[in-house]
C-alpha cells in the first residue's frame, strides 16, 4: 500500500528489507543530534555514506598536508606585507559576486533535491545532483575563508 501512496509517509524501522523497497529518503541520525536526509533507499544511502565519508578522510589528509607548509612560512608573509596587493584587491571585489552566485546555485539545487518528485522521476541523477551540491558548499566554504582572509588582510594595511 505505501508503494502506491501518493502523499508522504514518515515510517521509522530498522528493516532494511522494508526500506529497500518503500523508501524515496532516508533520515539518518548520525549523532550529536544531526539528522540528515539522504535521497533513495537503504542501499543508496549506504553508498552514499560511504563515499562521504571516504572524502571526508581524503579531505581531512590533504588540509593537514597543506597546512604545515603555510604554517611555516604564515609569520614571515605577514611580517613582510600587512595590506593587499593589486591582484588581491581585485580578487576581493569580484570573490563577494562569487559568493552570492554560489549561493544562489546551491539554493536552486537544494529546492530541487527538496522534490519528491525528481526522485520519481528522475532518481538516478540524484546522487550525481548531491555530488555537485557537495562540491559547491566545498567551494563556498574555500571562497569564504578566502574573503575573510583577504578583509582582515585589508582592515590591517
Amino acid at each position: 500500500m505505501l508503494s502506491d501512496f501518493e502523499g508522504t509517509a514518515l515510517v521509522v524501522t530498522h528493516d532494511r528489507w522494508f526500506l529497500e523497497r518503500v523508501a524515496t529518503a532516508i533520515l539518518a541520525f548520525e549523532g550529536d543530534g544531526v539528522v540528515r536526509r539522504w535521497a533513495g533507499s537503504y542501499s543508496t544511502w549506504k553508498s552514499l555514506r560511504a563515499q562521504e565519508d571516504a572524502r571526508q578522510q581524503d579531505e581531512v589528509a590533504e588540509a593537514a598536508v597543506r597546512a604545515a607548509p603555510i604554517a611555516a612560512k604564515a609569520p614571515e608573509a605577514r611580517a613582510r606585507k600587512k595590506g593587499l596587493s593589486f591582484a588581491e584587491k581585485r580578487e576581493l571585489e569580484s570573490i563577494v559576486g562569487l559568493i552570492e552566485a554560489g549561493e544562489s546555485e546551491a539554493a536552486t539545487l537544494e529546492a530541487t533535491l527538496a522534490d519528491p518528485g525528481v526522485y520519481a522521476q528522475r532518481g538516478a541523477e540524484v546522487p550525481a545532483m548531491l555530488a555537485s551540491l557537495e562540491a559547491l558548499r566545498a567551494r563556498l566554504e574555500t571562497q569564504m575563508t578566502r574573503w575573510e582572509d583577504l578583509e582582515s588582510r585589508k582592515a590591517e594595511g
